[in-house]
């Protein structure tokens, strides 16, 4: 990713002749660290782009785009309290939050190595990479290497040299954390996630595990496919980004894609029968007992997470409380069953939970904070 072309593509970004999948390219070129080969994209590059970018009001595009990239003073007024879309309430019946505020999550994870033992990682770091038997941070400086060595080396390693070594990162509720893989494949990892990876990546093929929300840019080898396991699903793919969010109390697995293609395989457990959906940009993949069911989305809502933001569209209020509930490090509780509301609206993820509960005052649906459940009554 070179100056020239992220040049180019910011000027299509303006013109609005970009296709939805360089859009959403464009808004997360804040984020991106490495290259899909693993390489520092180059400073001048990076502040070429943002020089160009803030050269014109941001919100002058087509309506056909996905979204523009907002100025910060935008942000706070793109919030809760301007895009919910359930009833009024004629008064408000928000209980206070009796106990200190409960601040957002930040950067935080833990790698399990193949002996059990954990390395939890900086918090004033944004990611890890890994290099063959090398865990380093993105500035280099090394964690841990997981090498063999002695009479085992000589045992298990022969000629081939070094042998792959199962690893997990793990984030926490109230957590996410940055990876890019041996094969410069970035991953970036959502709260309550674990994803489980090979030092190196051996034989005909590249697979990982999954269990919670991450995005994948994964880069790309013809030879030697990408595939992502989770609990109901296998994702086989050449070299694409897409969004996997597979936590276990949401029921179904969503895979939404950006760019690229790849194809969601399931087993149906009621008809003992295998399901495959081959997917397009834009196109979103729901598993649930092997049955996947595809259709066309604004990919916003599946990748806000990764830009920083909560972005809602319709959304049930079920699926609201379980975002809320994994950033801020909370469980939730309901008095009485699940309201049926949904909820429209974009907001900063880098916010008080107060805050969050002051802007949806107005659903008509009364909060309370004990300890670290947020209760719903």
């Amino acid at each position: 990713m070179d100056e020239k072309y992220i040049a180019a593509l910011i000027d299509r970004y303006k013109k609005g002749t970009c296709t939805p999948e360089e859009a959403v390219l464009v808004e997360s070129l804040h984020i991106h660290t490495y290259t899909p080969q693993g390489n520092p994209i180059n400073d001048a590059a990076k502040m070429a782009v943002w020089a160009r970018l803030n050269t014109k009001n941001p919100f002058s595009i087509k309506k056909r785009m996905l979204w523009a990239i907002p100025s910060v003073a935008a942000l706070l007024l793109v919030a809760f309290g301007l895009f919910l879309k359930p009833r009024k309430s004629t008064s408000s019946t928000t209980q206070p939050i009796k106990t200190a505020d409960i601040h957002p999550g930040y950067n935080q994870a833990t790698i399990t190595l193949a002996d059990g033992s954990k390395i939890s990682l900086d918090s004033a770091k944004a990611g890890i990479r890994v290099n063959d038997e090398r865990i380093e941070y993105q500035s280099g400086e090394l964690i841990k290497s997981v090498i063999l060595s002695g009479e085992r080396r000589k045992e298990e390693v022969g000629a081939e040299g070094s042998l792959p070594t199962s690893i997990s990162l793990s984030t926490p509720k109230g957590g996410q954390y940055q990876i890019v893989l041996s094969d410069g494949t970035i991953v970036w990892l959502n709260a309550a996630t674990t994803l489980k990876y090979p030092s190196k990546f051996s034989g005909n093929r590249r697979e990982v595990e999954l269990e919670g929300e991450a995005f994948f840019d994964v880069a790309q080898m013809k030879s030697k496919p990408f595939i992502v396991r989770s609990k109901g699903q296998q994702i086989d793919v050449m070299g694409t980004t897409f969004n996997l969010r597979a936590y276990a109390e949401d029921g179904s697995e969503i895979t939404t894609l950006v760019s690229g293609s790849i194809q969601v395989r399931s087993q149906d457990t009621k008809q003992n029968t295998a399901n495959t959906r081959l997917l397009k940009p834009t196109e979103q993949a729901s598993v649930n007992n092997g049955e996947i069911i595809a259709k066309q989305v604004d990919v916003q809502e599946a990748i806000s997470w990764k830009l920083g933001f909560f972005f809602f569209k319709n959304t049930p209020f079920s699926t609201v409380m379980n975002q809320i509930g994994r950033w801020y490090d909370l469980d939730i509780v309901y008095n009485g069953e699940i309201p049926k509301k949904t909820f429209s609206g974009k907001m900063k993820r880098d916010v008080s939970l107060a805050s969050v509960l002051k802007f949806l005052d107005g659903s008509g649906i009364r909060f309370q904070v004990d300890g670290n459940k947020l209760v719903i009554d």
